[in-house]
């Protein structure tokens, strides 16, 4: 985001619009997201933007492309106060404590539930994403390969996820989810489907595609690739062929509840 109003600017239109009509969205960005760099080196380092009600305001602290902390303040009922909502610690010793476990056999894969990036557009590759390159670099690359029977199974790696609304903003295309994960591409995941099964000792393993958070939508789950009536029709068919194949543990992991 160095030097990167206009391309931050768009993100934000995409992001308010999940919750607002576009026009709506773009008049909000204009007038009520400031972005502010540093001067010496043009990096974004700071976001200020409206939050859930008209007296609360959200501030994102930015570092080299990351959102580092984000907390909120009610400048009308707790003004001065702000409540910290998300900061960035812990996810190396997290990661660390899940490649020990892969490593030492306690684990044979992990299953992910998504949101893994904050910004799916910050970067589509694991080269120029600092997400992505993180996440390659402190877990991707340090779990084992896949051993004999994984590779039996159909499964290429150690790392599964079902992809979250933060994947998609600004990455329709999921390029820096098929970047990063590019065994996905075996189950069929491809722009257009998100969804995707595997079989491995005895259980099926079902990944679900919840949506990208829009208010036209009347829960959470606003899926669209496929839809949600499609989804459940290839839900059901799933879990008759388990059971008809004899298999009686089914998990099923998606995004949002």
């Amino acid at each position: 985001m160095k030097d990167g109003q206009l391309d931050a600017t768009r993100l934000f239109v995409e992001m308010f619009g999940l919750v607002l009509p576009e026009k709506v969205a773009e008049e909000v960005v204009k007038k009520d997201v400031k972005l502010i760099f540093d001067p010496k080196t043009n990096e974004l380092v700071r976001i200020i933007m409206p939050f859930a009600t008209r007296s609360e305001v959200m501030t994102l602290t930015v570092d080299k492309g990351w959102v580092t902390e984000a907390s909120v303040e009610d400048v009308k009922l707790l003004p001065g106060v702000h409540r910290t909502m998300f900061r960035l610690e812990g996810g190396d010793w997290v990661a660390r404590e899940i490649v020990r476990d892969v490593q030492s056999g306690r684990a044979r894969f992990v299953v992910n539930s998504g949101d893994l990036v904050w910004w799916g557009n910050q970067g589509r590759t694991v080269a120029d994403s600092p997400y992505w390159k993180r996440l390659n670099d402190t877990m991707l690359r340090q779990l084992p390969p896949a051993d004999d029977e994984m590779r039996a199974a159909g499964l290429e790696a150690r790392w599964f996820v079902s992809p979250g609304n933060h994947e998609v903003w600004g990455d329709p295309k999921i390029e820096g989810v098929l970047n990063a994960v590019p065994w996905l591409k075996k189950f069929g995941v491809t722009p257009d489907n998100l969804i995707y099964k595997f079989d491995f000792k005895g259980a099926r393993f079902i990944y679900l595609w919840s949506g990208k958070y829009d208010y036209r939508s009347p829960s959470l789950w606003d899926a669209d690739r496929p839809k949600y009536a499609e989804q459940m029709t290839q839900l059901k068919q799933w879990l008759d062929e388990a059971k008809s194949q004899g298999i009686k543990k089914t998990f099923i992991t998606f995004h949002y509840p």
